[in-house]
């Protein structure tokens, strides 16, 4: 799951990327790693923030936990926006485990301006980021 901040967990009192994972774990019969990394420090929350800002507000957000990555792993995350925080953790996994690949798993996708352009009215999104 992708780490919240300790004051975030506090507002809320849950962890809803864990809850997914744990979820998910259970009934596809795979392994959860809950402290594979967390959030340090404070950040401004990313929900206002534009793309760019976003990359500078994760740059130091997160840190590894202990223990070695498997060949694949999934990060967990309940909406991806601009994909920043997958693309910072992506680069921490990648700097201590190269080879690790990584999927991301996620409830809802923002779909960026490109995507917009091909919105349908009363259709789906048609994109290419779709499985």
């Amino acid at each position: 799951p992708v780490p919240i901040s300790p004051w975030r967990f506090a507002k809320r009192q849950y962890h809803q990327t864990l809850l997914l994972a744990d979820y998910l774990g259970k009934h596809l019969d795979i392994p959860v790693m809950p402290k594979w990394a967390h959030r340090r420090g404070w950040q401004r929350s990313q929900q206002s923030l534009g793309r760019r800002e976003r990359l500078r507000n994760l740059k130091q957000a997160y840190e590894l936990g202990s223990g070695n990555f498997p060949a694949r792993v999934a990060l967990i995350d309940d909406v991806v926006t601009t994909g920043a925080t997958i693309a910072t953790l992506s680069r921490l996994i990648h700097q201590v485990a190269p080879h690790t690949e990584i999927m991301v798993w996620a409830l809802a996708v923002t779909p960026n301006k490109a995507d917009q352009a091909l919105l349908l009215p009363g259709r789906q999104i048609l994109s290419n980021r779709q499985a």
